[in-house]
């Protein structure tokens, strides 16, 4: 659910200030969400679950993967133009 309104935010944003932007966030949600628990299990040493679990919560900087899967067929929907669209039809 909360990826559905982060894209529908995206795609309100993406008229005005671009998709890169919201891609841009996207994956740097998703850089952080999954370098945590790697970080806190090998670097901090802690085996405290919870701390390991808060790593989801970085998927609400940009939305997730679907939100930076979204983006992506929108920016190659956008290039590709409607020629490509209809099969050359």
């Amino acid at each position: 659910m909360f990826a559905f309104m982060c894209v529908l935010l995206i795609i309100c944003w993406g008229n005005r200030i671009g998709r890169k932007v919201g891609f841009i966030l996207a994956y740097a949600g998703i850089v952080m969400a999954f370098s945590w628990a790697p970080f806190m299990l090998g670097i901090v040493g802690t085996t405290n679950l919870w701390l390991v679990m808060m790593g989801s919560l970085f998927f609400l900087v940009g939305g997730g993967v679907p939100v930076a899967i979204n983006c992506l067929y929108a920016m190659a929907g956008d290039v590709a133009g409607d020629e490509a669209a209809t099969g050359g039809r």
